[in-house]
């Protein structure tokens, strides 16, 4: 016996379908291929839109985060800013109503000599007090000399004599005040 006799073939080998069933099978077929085909591309135009808008999305998102870092940053610089901005005219107002001290010191240097200068006061109208201890009537003498002749050159105005004391062993304590002109 041959090989292919004993072998069971359970297909029918001739269709058993009318011209009509079969010609609707095919049309079937066809259509099954098409749709499928029709299927495929619609998805793949909706994969390739939907990458697109995530790559889209991802742009947008980092552009937004670097916005966002970069305004950070600057909010505190402008927050700075404002803040100088609001302190340089008090800072030029302080500047300015400052006292001239190296001409202060110069003035007073001018009438009276460290060793005998005790103190220094200067009030809110720039009246300097100086506070000195003289050992002599002669010291004394030359501290009005000095005035008189820082007034003739006009670096000190209305000059005047607070309060004058001599003590038993003949110190002398002398307040001096006067209004330096700058």
């Amino acid at each position: 016996m041959n090989r292919e006799d004993q072998s069971i073939n359970l297909l029918r080998v001739q269709s058993v379908l009318s011209n009509v069933e079969t010609a609707f099978l095919l049309r079937l077929r066809l259509i099954s291929i098409v749709m499928t085909i029709v299927v495929l591309t619609i998805g793949a135009f909706i994969g390739t839109a939907y990458l697109a808008a995530k790559l889209r999305l991802d742009t947008v998102t980092n552009d937004k985060s670097n916005a966002l870092k970069i305004l950070s940053y600057n909010s505190k610089k402008e927050a700075l800013l404002l803040g100088l901005k609001d302190r340089i005219p008090l800072i030029d107002k302080a500047v300015e109503s400052q006292y001239p001290w190296d001409k202060i010191m110069d003035t007073v240097s001018g009438i009276v000599s460290p060793p005998q200068l005790q103190g220094l006061t200067i009030d809110t109208k720039n009246t300097l007090k100086l506070e000195v201890d003289l050992g002599s009537l002669e010291e004394m003498n030359d501290i009005v000399g000095k005035t008189k002749e820082m007034v003739k050159s006009k670096q000190i105005k209305n000059p005047r004599i607070e309060s004058l004391n001599a003590d038993k062993n003949g110190k002398i304590k002398v307040s001096v005040m006067f209004t330096p002109v700058f």
